[in-house]
């Protein structure tokens, strides 16, 4: 088992989790929090409800998953950590009906048409073909979320144009996108978004953040966005 040090609380993880990776953190910190009523999706080990609850002291969150071991882990490192408006729950994100939520977040399975790894468990996580993904994520939130609710997600760079056509046509507006870079000179890898139900037309911000200078340096930008949770900063 891993155990992960943040400022604020610590993070257990074991083989059959979904891994802690730098681009969740980068969504934990990046999406902008509307409403009390939260739902994170497929939660893994509870990282992002763990950020949002450190970053909202007067929100409600509900984290889900379909997986018993990763919900095991969830409530675990809810429990020992100092955050007390978490609650876990063993659900299907698809069997949910209250349509009650300000605000929606998930890292899901992303990979649709790519080379898969040996490793069942890191395909499961990273790869679909059925059940969860970013098109029915965004499907499902739209009859989850209250007006003017907004969900949050990150996915594979190339596939945003298509999201944001689905999204539209479940009322969904992306409001904000930025796509993630390991270093400036390199393409980005993962695009975060976020949605807002909603009919008017509203501005739309769109940014790069990348992680590391050219010579393997921390940039100001990733330290300011993480320096809340991370320990090194």
């Amino acid at each position: 088992m891993k155990v992960f040090e943040f400022k604020d609380f610590r993070l257990c993880q074991a083989y059959g989790v979904m891994p802690l990776t730098t681009d969740a953190i980068v969504l934990g910190t990046w999406s902008k929090v509307v409403g009390t009523e939260i739902l994170d999706v497929g939660t893994g080990t509870g990282i992002l409800s763990l950020m949002l609850a450190n970053r909202h002291n007067d929100v409600n969150i509900l984290a889900i998953d379909n997986c018993s071991h990763s919900i095991l882990f969830t409530k675990k490192n809810v429990n020992n950590s100092p955050f007390r408006n978490i609650r876990v729950q063993m659900r299907d994100f698809f069997e949910l009906e209250e349509k009650r939520f300000h605000h929606i977040i998930s890292n899901p399975p992303f990979f649709k048409n790519s080379l898969q790894s040996k490793d069942t468990f890191k395909n499961s996580s990273k790869h679909y073909s059925k059940g969860l993904s970013p098109e029915t994520l965004l499907e499902k939130a739209s009859e989850l979320l209250l007006q003017e609710g907004v969900v949050s997600l990150i996915v594979q760079s190339g596939r945003e144009d298509e999201l944001i056509f689905l999204a539209k046509n479940r009322g969904l507006q992306c409001i904000r996108m930025a796509y993630l870079k390991h270093q400036p000179s390199r393409k980005a890898h993962r695009v975060l978004m976020e949605f807002k139900l909603i009919k008017a037309q509203i501005n739309f911000e769109c940014e790069e953040i990348i992680i590391r200078g050219e010579s393997g340096e921390y940039t100001h930008q990733f330290i300011n966005l993480t320096r809340e949770f991370y320990t090194i900063f």
